[in-house]
């Protein structure tokens, strides 16, 4: 857990990681099934953080990388971590080619 500084909130976090992860095991956004992010804060009451990640992720590695993506919140404190990560465990199982990641801040 931390707090952030003037500038950022759970966008940044989540963003931060997320480039972090792609740049380090050098994923392709095309290979991305999914991004789901447990989370217990929001942005505002309208779009999940997920598709912020979404977006951002597209601006720094190209457009419509992301077009086949599936992005969702799981928002209920821990909990919400637990269960987008069950989530994507199950549907690797379905289809292990497949990738997806999760963020839980």
């Amino acid at each position: 857990m931390t707090f952030p500084d003037l500038y950022q909130d759970p966008v940044v976090f989540g963003a931060n990681a997320l480039t972090k992860l792609l740049i380090d095991h050098q994923i392709k956004l095309d290979e991305i099934a999914r991004i789901y992010v447990g989370t217990k804060s929001a942005i505002d009451n309208s779009n999940p953080i997920s598709s912020f990640l979404l977006k951002l992720m597209e601006h720094k590695f190209g457009e419509n990388t992301l077009s086949k993506c599936d992005a969702v919140d799981f928002v209920f404190a821990c909990i919400g971590g637990v269960d987008a990560i069950q989530n994507c465990i199950d549907f690797i199982h379905l289809d292990p080619t497949t990738k997806s990641n999760c963020c839980h801040n």
